[in-house]
């Protein structure tokens, strides 16, 4: 006799109980195939207990009460975990967090064995969290071994190390698992990936001479990008998987969507090393490691447009999605959003002509002995040489602008590089004509202003996309 045919019987044998549980056969052989108990033995339980009980309606019809009961065996157990570490490794003195990340990783190998031969939601749902305590204490330790000049022996690297392959192979394992039971979401992949990133990061840190930071952010911006550069090269192929669930499981690691969790650690650390490029730009004279400044063939230039390369990076992919995306009703949605492509785009023109103004700074620096942005007595501003510089390279950056703007219709760029042109004139008049003497006052005049006439000429304002688009639909 089937399982079906078991149930039915007993059901049927206990039909006062089935009127006041509402229990279908699909139910009770779920609960006796997770408690690893008979049918029967589970109908023999469930008639046994009082179904109008303050307690059974707690337990059997609250899933938050189950799990913080899971929460508290999650707790209990790592705090276990961390007073038997301290013990066994009582001779190596780890630091807490070390053994945090130890504990943390020994609980989710635990967990996913568990759940391999015993479906357990609880604990599949709160690996989510304890995952992400994993990865922060793993990030941590190099910067912490360098920073409190820790001294670890051969044993404590072994164990470093072991972390690491924790990392891969039980991150992986359980990112595996909640594909498979649809419980995947981007920030796990994201998350796992972001703690490769940063280890990396950490160890060209701290593993190559001082760098005031440089390579910290230099890593990062070329792993991103290659991986973007990758990932939308094949875009086409992962398209082609995603329609057929066969093909797609026959790549390896299908259930890892490395395109959006790349484009996610993308829009996390471009805000990031942004704020690092607008903020060294002001104080740094771009020398590392005693190598003498050249414009743009150097490592703090580099890492510099590498990192307006990763935010360009998302302005494009996010163009390219809208554009794929027609939708006729989205435009009144967008007119609310304050975060737009177009805003995007401005924040990066203005940290682009911050960091080439900077970059203009730091050449005659290096070249002729101008003061840099942050010298005493008004730094850069109170030379001659590097006002009329300035002058001329902001005019060739609102010509560059407008001309790209009209070419592309761009109208946000078009506008900027207008605008950069009114602050030149201004500049012009109110510094250049008052601070300068007569050679560097001529020379900034008459190079804004035969540039200011090529503008007139060659980038005519661009339609309007409603403009644009009317005639096409005409």
């Amino acid at each position: 006799m089937s399982l079906n045919e078991d149930l039915n019987d007993s059901l049927d044998n206990h039909s006062t109980y089935s009127q006041e549980q509402n229990a279908t056969p699909d139910a009770i052989a779920t609960y006796t195939n997770a408690l690893g108990i008979s049918t029967h033995a589970a109908q023999q339980w469930l008639t046994s207990i009082n179904s109008q009980s303050t307690v059974f309606n707690l337990v059997w019809h609250s899933p938050v009460f189950m799990r913080f009961l899971t929460f508290t065996a999650m707790a209990w157990m790592i705090q276990v975990l961390l007073l038997d570490v301290n013990q066994w490794f009582a001779s190596w003195t780890l630091a807490t967090t070390t053994m945090i990340a130890l504990a943390a990783l020994v609980s989710l190998a635990i967990y996913w064995t568990i759940n391999r031969y015993h479906s357990w939601i609880e604990i599949r749902q709160l690996s989510h969290g304890l995952s992400i305590v994993f990865y922060l204490m793993l990030v941590i330790q190099l910067p912490q071994k360098f920073e409190f000049h820790l001294i670890w022996q051969t044993a404590d690297w072994l164990l470093f190390t072991s972390l690491i392959v924790g990392w891969l192979i039980i991150g992986q394992s359980w990112l595996k698992t909640w594909y498979d039971h649809s419980e995947l979401s981007r920030y796990d992949g994201t998350s796992w990936l972001v703690a490769s990133i940063l280890i990396i990061a950490a160890a060209a840190h701290y593993g190559l001479a001082d760098s005031a930071g440089v390579m910290a952010v230099l890593m990062p911006a070329i792993l991103i990008l290659a991986g973007l550069c990758f990932s939308y090269r094949n875009s086409d192929y992962r398209q082609q998987n995603k329609r057929t669930n066969q093909v797609l499981k026959q790549s390896p690691l299908y259930w890892f969507d490395w395109q959006q969790a790349l484009l996610s650690c993308a829009a996390i650390f471009a805000p990031i090393a942004l704020s690092w490029v607008i903020i060294t730009n002001w104080l740094y004279d771009g020398v590392i490691w005693g190598m003498s400044y050249f414009p743009l063939l150097n490592l703090y230039d580099i890492t510099s447009w590498l990192t307006l390369s990763v935010g360009f990076s998302l302005y494009y992919i996010s163009q390219r999605r809208h554009n794929e995306t027609v939708i006729d009703s989205s435009v009144a949605a967008k007119s609310k959003r304050v975060f737009t492509t177009e805003n995007l785009l401005i924040i990066l023109g203005l940290i682009s002509f911050w960091l080439i103004s900077s970059m203009l700074v730091r050449t005659l620096h290096a070249f002729i002995g101008t003061p840099l942005w942050d010298d005493h007595q008004g730094g850069a501003w109170q030379s001659e040489q590097v006002q009329t510089g300035l002058t001329i390279l902001w005019t060739l950056l609102a010509l560059v602008a407008t001309i790209i703007a009209s070419r592309y219709w761009q109208r946000a760029l078009w506008f900027m590089g207008i605008g950069l042109l009114g602050v030149v004139v201004l500049k012009l008049v109110l510094v250049d004509l008052s601070q300068t003497e007569a050679i560097w006052r001529v020379i900034s005049f008459l190079g804004a202003g035969s540039l200011i006439l090529l503008i007139g000429y060659l980038a005519p304002l661009p339609p309007a996309r409603d403009e644009i688009e009317n005639p096409a639909q005409e």
